[in-house]
């Protein structure tokens, strides 16, 4: 009972400073040991929509990034929140037609660069 108490407050004080995934681990640990526990399922959808604002948000950022020509930060942005959410495809989706763009970018400036 006091290692749940210990995890709860840690998975709480996690979520606070905005480590919704680590939070996330804590409280699947606590659902293990107590699968009862009520603050545990609360504190969980809080961090899961927490987590789910976050990655919508870098998404927003990498399009907006995107759509100011600025492919390489586009794809760091996406690939941040794909680690934050692995299931959201569109986002490697994202990520693969961005990295594409890229490389004719490189293509078309080498032979800008080398014009014989």
């Amino acid at each position: 009972a006091r290692q749940v108490q210990v995890l709860l407050q840690e998975a709480e004080e996690a979520n606070q400073r905005g480590e919704f995934s680590i939070a996330l681990m804590k409280l699947d640990e606590v659902q293990r040991r107590d699968p009862t526990n009520a603050r545990a399922r609360e504190l969980m959808l809080e961090a899961q929509t927490n987590l789910q604002q976050q990655v919508e948000s870098l998404v927003q950022l990498g399009d907006h990034l995107y759509r100011d020509e600025q492919i390489g930060p586009a794809i760091a942005i996406w690939e941040t929140a794909l680690k934050l959410d692995p299931s959201r495809e569109e986002i490697t989706e994202k990520i693969a037609r961005a990295s594409r763009v890229l490389e004719k970018l490189e293509v078309i400036r080498a032979r800008e660069a080398d014009p014989d």
